[in-house]
């Protein structure tokens, strides 16, 4: 638990220095700074945020992993979509870094509860955490970014992403890409001003 929060404590430093270097690159969010829970470049995690994963875990019968958790109690939740046409043109779908909060996830679960056809189609609750690169840029595309629960583990894997990483992994990956990690499947190399930014942030 120690590492998973020191990891997620570097984590949320990585986000705030994103806030701040992403729109010297021409990038302008989606969302306000700061704002209504789910609707922000950053939701900061609330008070409800450790009372929110015990219902979620007692509702799914067994835990969330740790890395997820401690990104909800420490982190919260990240949206870093762009408005359409800002930012560099060189890459058509850049798969900005998002994860759902806690409150969110929740709201979905008590969605699929209620829903005899979804829990017939999805007998097994999967947290969504991102929409796909296709809907960050407000495009048709597949299904979200999920994560199956209830899992016992530090970590788990993130599902339909294109590359198959489990949550700390997608996270480092997507730092080293200055929370684009679109650009990986892109280029080979990282561009400059993809590395002016990576290089300020902390390794998890």
């Amino acid at each position: 638990m120690a590492v998973a929060d020191e990891t997620m404590l570097r984590a949320r430093r990585n986000i705030e220095r994103l806030i701040d270097l992403l729109p010297k690159f021409g990038w302008t969010f989606q969302h306000p700074i700061q704002g209504e829970s789910g609707l922000a470049v950053w939701t900061p995690p609330s008070q409800e945020a450790q009372a929110d994963i015990a219902q979620l875990e007692t509702e799914m019968q067994g835990p969330v992993p740790i890395s997820i958790g401690a990104w909800w109690r420490i982190v919260g939740g990240v949206d870093l979509t762009r408005k359409p046409g800002s930012g560099p043109p060189s890459v058509e779908y850049p798969d900005p870094l998002v994860i759902l909060p806690v409150g969110a996830v929740m709201a979905e679960l008590n969605e699929w509860a209620e829903d005899d056809e979804l829990r017939e189609m999805r007998p097994v609750f999967a947290a969504p955490l991102a929409p796909d690169a296709y809907h960050k840029e407000d495009v048709s595309g597949g299904a979200p970014y999920e994560m199956e629960l209830p899992a016992p583990g530090a970590d788990a894997m993130i599902m339909n992403m294109t590359r198959p990483l489990a949550f700390v992994a997608y996270l480092r990956h997507a730092f080293q890409w200055a929370g684009l990690p679109g650009y990986a499947e892109a280029f080979d190399e990282r561009p400059s001003e993809i590395s002016a930014i990576a290089d300020r942030l902390e390794a998890l």
